[in-house]
């Protein structure tokens, strides 16, 4: 399990005469959630017409994947003292710096989108992603960040093309998966289990026990065994490595 994380910097970025208003605000990052802390809340800004303040919990990782999204509901007038809340982050986060923000779509008398508040923090043993290549490929392919991976894969309406990279960098289509083919499949089997492959190639697309898809096979420029796994395919989030022959 990895360490929780402190937060790093926090700053008020704007606060109007109307506008969400938070009493010595702490906004504290971890791995997997964001805890907000404040003395005292109100909602003084009417940004839906109804006398409504609609604020966003939000949060992305270094790779910009959105991996919190949560939408609040106040009165306007109405306040609260004592906050305490945990947010849980919805996917988790793949590199950093983990970013939080509290903001308020533009509305009735809220004439800008606006960032109210907003928030840094690390996890530790992630990647920053200021360090590494976050878009190797811009084709659409899930594993964009993987110049050396022996395959690349695409989704489209739950349905899976992987596309073996010859030597001479060009794709050839070795495997379609359907969405039938992994509703054969059950969302969480006691095993992982395989759904589909190419053994010529040594392609096998699996559903892990805890949920995920994973794709791997052995690399021909080291032997390596080069594992995909696919956390969440709208948001581009995966996780790939290289295992030792």
């Amino acid at each position: 399990m990895k360490k929780l994380a402190f937060i790093v910097s926090a700053s008020l970025l704007s606060l109007l005469a109307s506008a969400c208003l938070l009493t010595n605000p702490v906004f504290t990052i971890t791995c997997t959630a964001v805890n907000i802390t404040a003395d005292y809340g109100e909602a003084t800004v009417d940004n839906t017409g109804t006398g409504l303040e609609v604020v966003y919990v939000r949060a992305y990782d270094g790779y910009n994947n959105q991996i919190l999204n949560i939408e609040n509901t106040f009165g306007v007038g109405n306040s609260i003292t004592n906050i305490d809340d945990i947010f849980t982050f919805t996917s988790a986060p793949q590199a950093n710096p983990i970013r939080f923000e509290l903001f308020s779509p533009a509305g009735a008398d809220l004439p800008n989108d606006t960032i109210w508040y907003s928030a840094t923090g690390i996890c530790n043993g992630l990647p920053d992603a200021s360090a590494t290549n976050i878009r190797t490929f811009a084709d659409g392919r899930i594993n964009n960040r993987d110049a050396a991976a022996p395959f690349a894969v695409y989704e489209n309406a739950g349905t899976y093309s992987f596309y073996w990279i010859n030597d001479s960098g060009e794709g050839v289509l070795i495997l379609t998966v359907t969405a039938d083919d992994i509703a054969q499949v059950s969302e969480s089997p006691e095993e992982n289990t395989v759904i589909a492959s190419n053994e010529a190639y040594g392609l096998y697309f699996l559903r892990l026990t805890d949920g995920p898809l994973q794709a791997q096979a052995h690399m021909s420029s080291n032997g390596k065994l080069y594992v995909l796994i696919i956390r969440d395919v709208v948001a581009g989030i995966y996780e790939s490595y290289e295992v030792e022959p």
